[in-house]
């Protein structure tokens, strides 16, 4: 995927702020779906992966 060639590499927990937790850090997530169009440029901001937390074992 080309996208993964022109962005910077980020965590699900840098999303976070110290007054609001986005994702716990502590948890497990798996991306469900790549969102990706063959040959369509990217942008910043594009929605590109769809993340669910994994359920403890």
């Amino acid at each position: 995927m080309d996208a993964m060639k022109i962005f910077t590499q980020l965590s699900l927990n840098s999303l976070n702020r110290k007054d609001q937790m986005f994702y716990d850090p502590d948890a497990k997530f798996r991306v469900e779906r790549v969102i990706n169009s063959n040959g369509a440029q990217v942008s910043p901001g594009d929605l590109l992966f769809i993340v669910r937390p994994v359920p403890d074992k």
